[in-house]
């Protein structure tokens, strides 16, 4: 179908549809009703008949172009319509959409592009118009224009806040090119220039310890807040210093009832505080002195009173310990008297517990050989009874002898006179025998009373050497004890003379004493003098009473050390000091 037949048709439908309007027109100047009523009828059914002969490619087309323009509609530009020619004028009209479309999106996306560039800060992309037509190179032109004198302004504005961030208030922007944006920049930097001009001024005064000065800049926001702020902090040191400094001018006039008054923050509190307290603490300090310089005052008047009744009890100390040490002497004369004795009386007491000894020893050699003796005697006796039996036993024999001689007759008669000798030995014999038993048993009756005396002999030695042995330990202990008293006695000899030394060094020390107290008395008024310069607190005025001065009370004198061989001589000098006391 060609552009002729198309553009002819639809004339032809506009003819139909203009015929059938004036129809209904002409239907409608007749005014039947029914008339009217069927004129819009025929209208459409003329209408109708010829949109049917539209054929079905135009009908496709058409719901392309519907959905083409819906896409658009919705911000789609990457819709396009698609299975088209250029026959007709539908598909012109389509070709022309999709190319006005795609002039659109390049358009759109390059801008896209630009925009994401400056976006990320980089001003030296450029907005590309090749392939554009009519407005949009124009438009992507006045973009790059724009561009360019924006990338200008933020050079210029970088520039200066380069300078700003080296601390250089001196770059300004040209007004002329950057316009209000370089009106508004100069203008904040000129504030922020002149109020740390104004701040640097005032801190230079800070430095000299100039407190007076104060920011008088103007400016607005945070500069205004920059502003108050330092000259609140001003006000606060100024005040806290002007306060400080009097309060430490009353304190070097001696008037320590000053203190810091007013309200201070911050570490401002903190030194008021502690310099409040550092007063305190003085002022206490000072009344503590003062009040110990009183009591150190009563003190050595005290000290010097017991210094001098010290001195008096010394000098009766010293004669005590005279007379102690002479009785000391005489003791332990007579001490060491009694030890010389105590020691001759141990060397005879020992004598005689050896020769006691000795005796002991011949007492029981003497008690070993009546033992002896006895024991013979008893072996004597036993042989004696013995020879007694055998001649018993041979009177028998010679009995049954002369028996055997008497039966034997003639015959036996010489044996018979044998047996009757015999006989007559073994009598003499036995009686013999019993004489000689006699005596043994008197001799052993003897030898044992004399073994008992010996016995007892022995154990009165015995007890006689335990007796002396007592004696001699006793006597030893003795000695011993003497040995040691006359020791003790020595060392306590020895003592007393130090003491009575040390008595010397005392009332020495005592008269030293006495002038270290008066010394020290007068030391006492000079510091109280000197601290009743200080003003204290009310609550602190008792301590400023000062104590009565009392009679200077005199040096006790040196006790006259009596002669005496056996006393230390005089301290040193050096001895003597009052260190030492």
């Amino acid at each position: 179908m060609t552009t002729s037949s198309t553009s002819s048709r639809a004339n032809t439908l506009l003819g139909a549809i203009g015929a059938a309007t004036g129809i209904a027109a002409l239907l409608y100047t007749q005014g039947s009703d029914e008339m009217l009523m069927l004129a819009p009828v025929a209208v459409i059914l003329l209408s109708l008949i010829f949109l049917v002969k539209i054929n079905r490619r135009q009908a496709d087309l058409i719901g392309k172009i519907k959905l083409f323009t819906q896409d658009t509609a919705k911000g789609n530009l990457e819709s396009r319509i698609t299975g088209i020619g250029a026959e007709d004028e539908l598909g012109q009209i389509a070709w022309n959409f999709n190319e006005s479309l795609d002039q659109v999106e390049t358009c759109l996306r390059e801008t896209m592009a630009f925009a994401a560039k400056v976006q990320q800060g980089d001003y030296n992309r450029k907005a590309l118009p090749a392939g554009l037509n009519g407005l949009f190179p124009v438009t992507l032109e006045a973009i790059n224009g724009s561009l360019s004198s924006m990338t200008a302004t933020m050079h210029s504005l970088e520039d200066v806040m380069a300078g700003v961030g080296r601390g250089d208030f001196s770059g300004r922007m040209d007004e002329a090119k950057d316009g209000a944006i370089a009106v508004t920049v100069n203008s904040a930097i000129m504030q922020v220039n002149d109020m740390f001009d104004d701040v640097g001024k005032v801190m230079q005064h800070v430095s000299r310890g100039e407190f007076e000065h104060r920011v008088t800049a103007q400016g607005d926001g945070s500069l205004a807040s920059l502003k108050n702020n330092i000259n609140t902090s001003l006000d606060a040191i100024d005040s806290a210093i002007e306060e400080t400094n009097q309060v430490a001018i009353g304190m070097a006039e001696g008037d320590l009832t000053s203190r810091i008054t007013g309200t201070h923050p911050g570490r401002l509190g903190e030194l008021k505080q502690a310099l409040n307290q550092s007063i305190d603490k003085m002022q206490d300090a000072l009344s503590n002195i003062l009040m110990n310089a009183n009591l150190v005052n009563t003190g050595a008047k005290e000290i010097s009173q017991g210094s001098l009744q010290l001195s008096e009890r010394t000098n009766e100390q010293a004669a005590s310990l005279e007379e102690t040490a002479a009785s000391m002497n005489q003791m332990a004369s007579t001490v060491e008297t009694n030890a010389t004795n105590a020691k001759e009386a141990n060397t005879l007491v020992t004598q005689s517990r050896s020769e006691a000894e000795e005796s002991v020893g011949v007492m029981r050699t003497a008690i070993e050989a009546m033992e002896q003796i006895s024991q013979s005697s008893q072996k004597i006796a036993d042989i004696i009874t013995l020879i007694d039996g055998i001649a018993f036993q041979t009177n028998l024999l010679a009995l049954n002898a002369s028996v055997e001689a008497a039966r034997a007759g003639e015959h036996g008669r010489g044996f018979a006179v044998v047996a009757g000798e015999v006989r007559t030995l073994s009598q003499k014999a036995a009686e013999s025998a019993k004489e000689i038993r006699v005596l043994i048993e008197s001799s052993n009756t003897r030898v044992i009373e004399g073994s008992n005396l010996v016995n007892q002999s022995g154990d009165s030695l015995q007890q006689i050497f335990k007796s002396i042995q007592s004696i001699s330990e006793l006597v030893e202990n003795i000695t011993t004890a003497s040995q040691e008293q006359a020791n003790s006695i020595t060392q306590v000899n020895e003592a007393v003379n130090q003491l009575d030394v040390v008595n010397q060094q005392n009332a020495a020390l005592v008269e030293e004493s006495t002038a270290a107290s008066d010394a020290l008395n007068n030391q006492a008024g000079d510091l109280r003098q000197q601290i009743s310069f200080f003003k204290v607190s009310d609550n602190n005025n008792s301590y400023q009473a000062a104590v009565q001065s009392q009679p200077h009370i005199p040096q006790a004198p040196a006790r006259h050390k009596a002669s005496r061989a056996n006393v230390a001589a005089p301290l040193d000098a050096d001895m003597g000091t009052w260190s030492e006391f």
